[in-house]
């Protein structure tokens, strides 16, 4: 007769199982119909609400989970941010969603504190995700919560040893801007770029960092954002390299420059942007540097600078 190994011991301890353990969660998979869910999934939350287990527990997010704890959120929570659940949204959508390593917490009172972005998210593209929660906190992290941790593109690009991280993030914003028609600013038809379609943008256009030495030359003067700069010298660039590569030299130093030539034109608007007597944005900026840049390319000696109704369209380099 078989001997049980068990038999005469704490059998709990020895197979190191938990004296209290946590229920299991009713409905274990991302698909779980929403009214399954609602019945049966609230009172788990309120268990562990209320038993809270020393370690994080990993969930599955359905969106009907995420309009419960949602009703759940802290009334002082910090305010929804638009731009980040439709960021967060594509990524759904995309299938580019990294789950976040900060959890989803909660405060020993019972609050949500945190991750309102990453349920709307949910509850938008009615896209199921696996979060980790966080139970028993206390409510004073509300105030520090995510307040060091945002990661900005900068941040991703030299994650992916990107040289002049910083640069070329901001050069491939004002690419991205002007490949997707958003060079009039945010629209119906053009929404900022997350992270990762910025890093997109960027390995797209491999050669983006050879023109971040055209783009340098305007700090000098201060005549104008490098980051812009570089964009710009790079659509031209890709058209005709030799013309480009002068006419940004030229724009830049004002070497060798006519009087009455549409470059130099331009380059004393710039020069009054900077003494405070004229006032344009970088997008109306770029446009000027297009509009120059295209009458050249036509064998025009002048070009005219006007200011750009807000929704008019944006000239494209030739």
């Amino acid at each position: 007769m078989a001997l049980n190994p068990f038999f005469g011991r704490n059998t709990r301890k020895e197979a190191n199982i938990p004296p209290n353990p946590i229920p299991p969660d009713p409905t274990k998979t991302p698909t779980a119909e929403a009214g399954e869910t609602l019945r049966n999934w609230p009172k788990h939350l309120e268990y562990l609400i209320k038993n809270p287990p020393e370690h994080p527990v990993k969930m599955a997010i359905t969106p009907a989970r995420a309009v419960h704890l949602l009703s759940k959120k802290h009334p002082n929570i910090r305010p929804l941010k638009e731009v980040k659940v439709r960021e967060l949204s594509r990524e759904l959508v995309q299938g580019k969603w990294i789950p976040n390593p900060i959890p989803i917490i909660f405060s020993d009172t019972g609050y949500l504190l945190n991750g309102q972005h990453r349920l709307n998210a949910v509850i938008r593209t009615g896209i199921s995700v696996e979060e980790e929660l966080r139970f028993g906190q206390d409510e004073a992290l509300m105030k520090i919560i995510d307040t060091n941790l945002h990661r900005t593109a900068a941040d991703d690009f030299h994650y992916e040893q990107i040289p002049q991280a910083a640069r070329m993030a901001a050069a491939a914003f004002w690419v991205h801007r002007y490949l997707n028609n958003g060079m009039t600013g945010v629209t119906e038809t053009y929404q900022r770029p997350s992270k990762s379609e910025l890093l997109e943008t960027y390995f797209a256009h491999p050669n983006l960092l050879k023109s971040a030495t055209a783009g340098t030359r305007f700090t000098k003067g201060r005549l104008a954002a490098p980051t812009l700069m570089t964009a710009l010298h790079y659509i031209c660039h890709e058209i005709d390299p030799v013309r480009a590569d002068d006419f940004f030299l030229k724009l830049a130093t004002g070497e060798n420059l006519s009087s009455r030539s549409s470059v130099m034109h331009l380059r004393n608007l710039m020069l009054e942007r900077r003494a405070g007597m004229r006032n344009f944005t970088d997008a109306e900026l770029a446009a000027w540097v297009i509009q120059a840049w295209n009458s050249l390319r036509k064998g025009y000696k002048t070009a005219k600078f006007e200011r750009r109704a807000r929704n008019e369209e944006f000239p494209r380099a030739i």
